[in-house]
């Protein structure tokens, strides 16, 4: 199933509930008959005003109102409304969106390079985009799209025109009617079939309650079954989804768990936190972004934007081992790469010159002088470099970790909140921790006690940002009362090939 499938249903079920006493290709009397039908309120505001506290448009849940700005002209405003009757429907909680969280015509296609990756596997981000899903399919379903196009003719400009919807939104629409796969009409299930059964080893690890708990999961024994039922059984018993946290170290590995989360409780899906270390970091940050002196929105940087600002700071820095000026970028790479693994140890710019004066005061010879000489130089290098993403309001991928987890550290109020927010935190891959989101991933736990990891120490593929199998076996020090269990059964390999 099509992560974004049961939001597609529910806009349109929604559609199908609101167009019986409407035109059902007037998008501005959908949405009027809408608010009146889910007995919202609707108040429109100048742009900038308070009420809107910086946003477009919100939607309070404790008042059941959706603010938009009064800005363009109706059909602008048509978008604004009906993404915010998304988050109402879909996710049943208050929102707040600015201009860069609503596009209904942007596609579900995940953003192909770059730090864009950590935002699409990242609840924020999700929760704009299954909104912006939400409101196009509402407003111009693929059924009736398909039919205006196949049966009476119209292409995307004419359907545009009659309706005052974006072109863009409309193509959008149309290439999701015509080319995605079609779907079972929700009133005609297909025919039962016996979900999987967890084995033995399973089905404790599942069922498991009341302690820190780590899966050690060899490749082919249904780690990743075992995670997506330990989510359905806590679903069954009642927790709210939007409590339940579920954390990853690769995008390919939070792309399937999206995938197989939705298509076993596509009704709680869209309101499970599921992404990556790093989106969940962003994600604190952008909470409490006042706190760490940071605008809303934080300016995202890579290693090659981080290279660039070296680069533009390159007659200020005080280079001496790490000078090359045929090639200053060559140890710029490397400075950089420095830094990133200082940040994976939770080492700020003050931390590493301590320690790389520490190093000196030590040092026995030549060797380990030029070593230490070579650190202070990064540690210079480090406080530039700083100040310059400060001067950007901006973060690199080490802040991502890194600064979320010292601020829970040193915030006992807003690491009680967090953890009330994400009461269930389930971790997928847990090998592949470094010190620093081990560390963030205990502030959030607090005990532990409803805190359930996999991994398998074998498969640590993260090493270059410190990330060690040896953390599994840190995790009984982490979490004293901590319970270790194993997957017994590998369905992948045969048996002469497990036995090697």
């Amino acid at each position: 199933m099509d992560g974004f499938e049961p939001v597609r249903v529910a806009a349109t079920l929604l559609h199908e509930s609101v167009s019986i006493g409407c035109d059902p290709v007037d998008p501005l009397a959908l949405v009027t008959t809408a608010i009146d039908h889910l007995d919202l309120e609707l108040a429109y505001v100048p742009a900038g005003d308070p009420a809107l506290k910086g946003a477009r448009a919100l939607f309070d849940e404790q008042s059941g109102t959706i603010c938009c700005e009064e800005s363009g002209s109706a059909y602008d405003r048509v978008l604004l409304v009906a993404h915010e009757i998304g988050h109402a429907v879909i996710h049943a909680d208050s929102s707040s969106c600015g201009a860069g969280d609503i596009d209904p015509s942007r596609s579900t296609e995940m953003a192909p390079v770059g730090l864009q990756r950590v935002e699409d596997y990242g609840a924020r981000e999700r929760r704009e985009l299954q909104a912006d899903v939400f409101a196009r399919e509402f407003l111009l379903p693929r059924v009736v799209a398909e039919r205006l196009h196949m049966e009476d003719g119209l292409g995307a400009t004419r359907i545009a025109n009659l309706t005052g919807l974006p072109l863009g939104l409309v193509r959008q629409q149309l290439f999701d009617a015509l080319l995605l796969p079609p779907q079972s009409p929700p009133a005609k299930p297909a025919v039962p079939t016996s979900p999987l059964r967890p084995d033995a080893s399973q089905a404790r690890a599942v069922n498991h309650r009341g302690n820190p708990f780590l899966l050690e999961a060899g490749p082919g024994t249904g780690k990743t079954l075992a995670l997506v039922q330990r989510v359905s059984s806590l679903l069954a018993e009642g927790v709210d989804p939007a409590a339940i946290l579920v954390v990853t170290f690769s995008n390919r590995a939070a792309g399937e768990l999206v995938e197989r989360l939705a298509t076993a409780n596509p009704e709680a899906a869209p309101r499970l936190w599921i992404g990556t270390i790093h989106a969940f970091g962003l994600d604190v940050m952008r909470r409490h972004h006042d706190r760490l002196d940071l605008p809303p929105d934080p300016t995202l940087f890579d290693r090659s934007d981080a290279i660039e600002i070296l680069q533009e700071k390159l007659p200020t820095l005080p280079l001496v081992h790490y000078r090359n000026l045929w090639d200053p970028a060559l140890v710029l790479r490397d400075v950089i790469a420095a830094i990133s693994r200082a940040k994976d140890e939770l080492a700020d710019p003050a931390q590493y010159r301590s320690l790389a004066e520490e190093m000196r005061a030590s040092a026995a010879g030549r060797e380990d002088r030029i070593a230490a000489e070579k650190c202070l130089e990064i540690a210079s290098i480090y406080e530039i470099y700083e100040e310059a993403l400060r001067e950007r309001d901006g973060v690199d991928f080490g802040d991502l970790v890194m600064r979320p987890a010292l601020l829970l550290e040193s915030d006992p109020g807003i690491a009680q909140a967090t953890r009330l927010r994400h009461r269930h935190v389930l971790v997928d891959e847990y090998q592949d921790v470094n010190r620093a989101s081990a560390r963030l991933l205990r502030a959030v736990a607090g005990d532990g006690n409803r805190l359930w990891v996999v991994g398998d120490a074998r498969q640590s593929i993260y090493r270059f940002r410190g990330a060690s199998g040896t953390n599994l076996a840190h995790f009984a020090t982490d979490y004293p009362s901590a319970v270790r269990a194993q997957l017994d059964v590998n369905y992948r390999s045969a048996e002469p090939i497990v036995e090697t």
